[in-house]
């Protein structure tokens, strides 16, 4: 008998040990922030392909999934009176960090809990977790985000000199200047874009309401009526729509098959599913700040682009940039469809979207 609890306890103490071994004590403090590799990212991961289909005029390069607001004719005038040429195409605009962490930047390299700090009781309700949280009753996860403006044509330093430089001055002139229809390189009618430079645009650890639905309620109160079972149970035709092409934008309360855009909040009760919680949360804080009048819609116009107060969700494409890479896909679209084996255990539930956004311009 003796003999076997002595196994037991030698037993019970290996196992302790292979535990400690296999997580060192910075592990208990918190999830180690994940390193992205910002350059890397931008060589590598940016699935560039998905600038197309662009087009100049009536005339297609290139082939992609696209919606029908494209050139049907060449020329356009804008108000100043000056005639141009009709282009359309998608361009990556900005970064979304979706992190358990808070303050944990991997696109930078960097998180806060790096240092080893144990987690306070009182600071649990702002970190993530990608199982339940609050009561164990509870099935939701919570995710803080990180929006970054993201000026990809000017980080690369191709914009102005080899499409304005290159291709204008090889036609004398006379072949319209391509690169001020970039973000980052003109006017688009929206400040958000005129910033042309990599920047945190929105921090959520800053923002109570992330962290509180009712907060959040208060801010957007028309969630009171969108997020009732009728309205809701109509996003299944949304889920439908972007499964098989682009989402419906009447239903802008509606995220397809990854969920409801109300609260716009860090919350998700829909599960521990990382891929389709954390594509919801990314459209969110893309809907939450087209309700702000910050973000606005670029395929209404050749002009200008203006805010609306609603996300205009078929101009947007989403695409998982880490930890793994992915298509780039319509908000909304079935994970089932794109999202599988993308994670993997402790660093690889951290996750990174490259958003793209499609543009319609009048190139002078």
């Amino acid at each position: 008998m003796r003999s076997y609890r002595s196994r037991i306890v030698r037993e019970l103490v290996a196992t302790l040990l292979a535990v400690l071994i296999a997580f060192p004590s910075d592990a208990w403090a918190g999830a180690a922030c994940p390193k992205a590799d910002f350059l890397s990212l931008m060589i590598s991961k940016v699935k560039w392909s998905c600038i197309f289909p662009l087009y100049i005029g009536t005339v297609k390069f290139g082939s992609g999934e696209d919606t029908d607001d494209h050139p049907d004719d060449w020329f356009c005038q804008c108000d100043d009176g000056k005639w141009g040429i009709k282009m359309s195409f998608w361009e990556p605009i900005r970064l979304i960090e979706v992190v358990r962490e808070p303050y944990c930047f991997p696109v930078l390299s960097f998180g806060m809990s790096d240092t080893g700090e144990s987690v306070s009781a009182s600071d649990l309700a702002h970190h993530g977790t990608d199982s339940w949280c609050g009561e164990p009753t509870e099935d939701a996860t919570f995710y803080h985000i990180h929006y970054y403006i993201f000026p990809v044509w000017v980080l690369l330093g191709i914009g102005s000199w080899f499409i304005s430089q290159g291709v204008s001055s090889a036609t004398f002139g006379i072949f319209p200047d391509l690169s001020k229809c970039f973000s980052g390189l003109q006017d688009t009618g929206l400040s958000i874009d005129a910033i042309d430079s990599l920047d945190i645009f929105v921090l959520t650890e800053l923002d109570p309401a992330w962290n509180d639905d009712i907060i959040a309620l208060y801010l957007s109160p028309e969630a009171a009526v969108f997020g009732s079972p009728p309205l809701q149970a109509v996003c299944a035709a949304d889920c439908i729509a972007a499964t098989a092409g682009f989402p419906i934008d009447q239903l802008f309360w509606c995220a397809g098959c990854w969920g409801a855009m109300y609260p716009y909040a860090g919350y998700v009760p829909y599960g521990n599913d990382g891929i389709p919680n954390s594509a919801l949360l990314a459209a969110r804080i893309v809907a939450r700040l087209s309700r702000e009048m910050v973000e606005g819609v670029t395929t209404a116009s050749y002009c200008h682009s203006y805010p609306t107060g609603f996300i205009k969700k078929s101009q947007y494409k989403l695409q998982l940039v880490y930890p793994k890479t992915s298509d780039c896909v319509p908000l909304g679209r079935s994970a089932l469809v794109w999202g599988q084996r993308k994670t993997y255990p402790r660093k690889g539930v951290d996750f990174v979207y490259l958003l793209w956004r499609k543009k319609l311009c009048c190139a002078r």
